[in-house]
């Protein structure tokens, strides 16, 4: 992926993040601080440190979960920008609905929904046609070996891995300018890892720009453009 010509989809400036333990006496800590970084489209740009140093809490500020306490991040999916850590409510939801994909690593869904129908939500959210979702979201839960059996029944009810491919389906269903994986792999088996990494790769390949944790190395390795060390704040490529 070459970035020269390409605008960023999202551009970080100076952002920090503390958090205050109110139970614990007030104490602060930081989790990071004055980080600067550019995504692009078309890259898969990887979150490497130890564990605790942050990297899931700042996926977590890219998609407005939590707040940070200073700096900006510049979303431009297209001709608009967003200050994702200014924007409104109502504009995020917007982003979330249409322009963010969030992997976390835990299924939240609403109980008693099919997951056939949690896989097509987004493509409904966008405007297709339900038979259309409905087409393409069977399509990519028999290609992440989803069996057939189980699609109208609540993924609650799944194992830690089915949970996973349905979290990763209903992200990969559609196209998105950016995608927000939270260690997409970490429950899988060979086969399934292997399907993910693939999905990874299409995505870059229409330009979308992903931001990522992988604990694994092996798959890390393949799908990394550019890795951003936290502990250090600089950019290994």
């Amino acid at each position: 992926m070459s970035s020269v010509m390409k605008q960023p989809v999202l551009s970080i400036k100076k952002l920090s993040k503390s958090f205050t333990l109110h139970n614990q006496g007030e104490v602060s800590f930081t989790v990071f601080d004055n980080l600067d970084f550019k995504v692009y489209p078309g890259e898969c740009l990887v979150l490497h440190g130890e564990s605790g140093m942050g990297k899931s809490t700042l996926l977590r500020c890219f998609y407005a979960n939590y707040q940070t306490d200073s700096g900006s991040m510049i979303f431009s999916p297209d001709d608009e920008s967003y200050d994702i850590a200014r924007i409104s409510d109502r504009l995020m939801n917007m982003l979330r609905r249409e322009k963010i994909a969030y992997v976390s690593q835990f299924l939240r869904v609403i109980p008693r929904v099919p997951a056939l129908s949690i896989v097509m939500q987004p493509m409904l959210d966008i405007g297709h046609e339900y038979k259309v979702a409905k087409q393409k979201a069977s399509h990519i839960l028999k290609r992440l070996n989803i069996p057939e059996k189980l699609w109208q029944l609540s993924p609650t009810t799944f194992s830690g891995g089915e949970q996973q491919r349905i979290n990763i389906a209903r992200a990969f269903v559609v196209r998105w300018p950016l995608m927000l994986l939270d260690e997409p792999t970490a429950s899988l088996d060979a086969e399934n890892r292997e399907i993910v990494l693939q999905l990874i790769e299409e995505a870059k390949s229409v330009n979308t720009a992903i931001i990522g944790i992988f604990h694994d190395k092996e798959s890390r390795d393949r799908v990394a453009d550019r890795v951003f060390d936290l502990a250090t704040g600089t950019m290994k490529r």
